[in-house]
């Protein structure tokens, strides 16, 4: 079960979890039963975006898209306070490495790092520091420029 997306009136799309000590050479099934668009993406050959810590230890692996048997359809559980019913994303994911930790995503997280790259290229242009002009504000909860 999700929690609802943070400013919205009880949608549920986007996730985003770890799973901890995995054992290798077996399928592991989530089910996500509490989605509530009618459609989605995974319909249509979208898998989960996946994160392994002993693969990127290993071999450099980043973010991929994986999953086999990955479904998603109406279920019967009623949204509350409401005659519509919520849908379910079921997939299964074989982990590579014994005991490893994996985090699963809706979509390819957006990292700090990467918006720290893209802002520095801005005003790094050019043309484009003609356009903008960038400050720090404040800090964070986790400590980081604003």
């Amino acid at each position: 079960m999700l929690q609802n997306d943070i400013n919205s009136k009880g949608n549920t799309q986007w996730f985003y979890f770890s799973v901890h000590n995995l054992p290798t050479n077996l399928d592991i099934t989530f089910n996500i039963i509490n989605l509530t668009k009618s459609d989605s993406l995974f319909n249509y050959g979208m898998q989960p975006a996946v994160f392994s810590k002993l693969g990127n230890k290993k071999n450099g692996q980043g973010w991929y898209r994986t999953g086999k048997d990955v479904s998603y359809y109406k279920n019967n559980i009623k949204r509350e306070n409401s005659r519509r019913y919520l849908y379910t994303l079921t997939f299964k994911i074989r982990p590579q490495f014994q005991g490893d930790t994996i985090f699963i995503s809706h979509c390819f997280p957006y990292s700090y790092s990467s918006l720290k790259e893209y802002m520095d290229s801005i005003v790094k242009s050019p043309y484009r520091k003609n356009f903008v002009q960038r400050s720090i504000i404040g800090k964070t909860v986790g400590n980081q420029n604003l």
